[in-house]
């Protein structure tokens, strides 16, 4: 099992708490706060006997029989004990088979296989070994696609069945003993009459069975990790229960494996005595409950959701101008006002947004301005925003539209400001006049700070070119702003 980290280690005690208080007197199961949990999905694979080594594979013995049908009640013992612990939504054998057999292609892909599966058989007989091979072995190919191994072990095991027999005879020992092992361990349960086939072939099925006998341990029903987590896919099942029964029929024993999709392995593995039935259902109970402790943990989406990303974002600030270009005054133009953004970030790097700023040019110290003019800006555009929640940073560029609310005058020429710019002394100034609408691109950078929950710091740069606009940018152009705000999310 996956050690335990401080947080699942307080999440386990909590959950046997509460398991220790439903079974109490006055407690009932329900009592379980079912929103704050996730259910466990649990299937529960095929459940068989297998005998010991030496047991005889050529006759029907009355203690195999028992054996079995102990098997058996083990097998709705344990599907029993799993549905009523809490949180659990049990798919038992039967309804894994069902489910498997439902699932899109498996008719067709049985279907050709099960052709496959008689054509080898007739190649055998034909006695044509390889053409026979080749055919069985994309039968059992097909049948493993879609686990037909569960839902119907008895048809892939008759396809090993013959591979052994084949194999042994083309003298493939090992080979052969591979796939006699996969026949017993597909169907533990399969005798057959003595002296029907060859003595080799006897031999050979005598030791594939001492092979399955001694190695219990390893078997986990033939499924590897891989082939589990695949399975744990197409059924949606986060947890496999895989049990078996061995030993001799006076000395049963349970081995009980479970795997944790969550975990990509087996998280737990019990082997339990059944001499004793009462103290093995003891052991039972006590090895599903320590592992239902660990395994049931707080559903995410429930009380441990994340919070929802924000998507709109107004902030207002306080915005600064600079004109770069400035040719008709001899110190930069400084420009005040304030800024009004709206942004939207219907992805976690993409971003839209429109923005509104009133601002005022103030008259330099020399004079060169005039008077002050008022101008307003509508901003839209497009830009990619990166970095956490709490500190994000974004490009941005859009198109510029300037209203000038005012006329605009500049000169340098001391007769234009002292008798006028209509006055034919004045020989150098420049003059625009209002209402005027600019174009222009804009260019910006910044970055949003989270201060508190619901309130950000909102900082920002750029510049704009009037390039649409040659009869104001020729003398005014490119002023380059500045922004400081703050905002709320939505």
């Amino acid at each position: 099992m996956r050690p335990l980290t401080p947080t699942r280690s307080a999440l386990a005690v909590a959950v046997a708490a509460i398991v220790a208080l439903a079974s109490a007197p006055g407690h009932a199961a329900d009592d379980l706060p079912v929103g704050g949990w996730r259910t466990l999905e649990i299937g529960v694979l095929p459940i068989s006997y297998f005998g010991r080594a030496g047991e005889d594979l050529f006759a029907d013995s009355p203690d195999v029989r028992e054996a079995q049908a102990v098997a058996g009640r083990w097998h709705r013992l344990i599907e029993d004990r799993l549905a009523a612990l809490d949180q659990v939504r049990l798919s038992r054998t039967t309804q894994i088979q069902e489910r498997i057999s439902r699932t899109q292609d498996y008719r067709r892909t049985v279907a050709v296989a099960a052709e496959r599966f008689d054509l080898g058989v007739l190649r055998y007989h034909e006695i044509q070994p390889a053409e026979a091979l080749r055919n069985l072995d994309k039968a059992r190919e097909l049948y493993q696609s879609v686990y037909a191994d569960v839902a119907h072990p008895h048809e892939l095991s008759d396809v090993a069945f013959y591979q052994g027999l084949i194999l042994a005879e083309q003298q493939e020992t090992t080979k052969a003993h591979m796939a006699l092992r996969d026949l017993l361990t597909l169907d533990p349960t399969r005798r057959f009459e003595r002296g029907y086939y060859p003595a080799a072939i006897e031999q050979a099925l005598m030791g594939a069975q001492a092979d399955v006998a001694m190695h219990t341990d390893v078997l986990a029903g033939g499924f590897t990790p891989d082939r589990l987590e695949g399975l744990a896919k197409l059924l949606g099942v986060d947890v496999f229960v895989i049990a078996m029964i061995d030993g001799s029929p006076d000395a049963l024993a349970l081995r009980l494996t479970l795997y944790d999709r969550r975990v990509h392995g087996f998280a737990t593995s019990e082997h339990i005595s059944l001499t004793d039935e009462a103290l093995a259902r003891d052991e039972l109970d006590r090895a599903l409950t320590s592992w239902h402790a660990c395994a049931i943990e707080a559903d995410r989406s429930g009380m441990f959701q994340r919070p929802r990303r924000k998507e709109l974002f107004l902030d207002i600030g306080y915005t600064h101008d600079v004109w770069l270009k400035h040719t008709r005054t001899r110190d930069p133009l400084q420009s005040l006002g304030a800024t009004l953004t709206l942004t939207w970030e219907p992805t976690p790097v993409l971003s839209l947004f429109a923005r509104a700023t009133q601002s005022d040019t103030l008259v330099d110290g020399n004079g060169d301005l005039l008077d002050d003019f008022v101008r307003t800006r509508l901003t839209l555009g497009a830009g990619l925003a990166f970095g956490p929640r709490d500190v994000r940073i974004f490009v941005r560029m859009g198109v510029d539209l300037g209203l000038a609310l005012s006329a605009i005058g500049m000169t340098t020429d001391v007769d234009c400001k002292f008798f006028g710019t209509a006055n034919d002394r004045c020989t150098s100034s420049f003059e625009a006049a209002a209402p005027a609408i600019w174009l222009g691109i804009d260019f910006s950078f910044g970055t949003r700070v989270q201060l508190v929950d619901g309130w950000y710091l909102a900082v920002s740069a750029g510049v704009v070119s009037y390039l649409f606009d040659p009869e104001v940018s020729g003398a005014l152009n490119f002023p380059l702003h500045a922004t400081v705000g703050f905002g709320a999310p939505f």
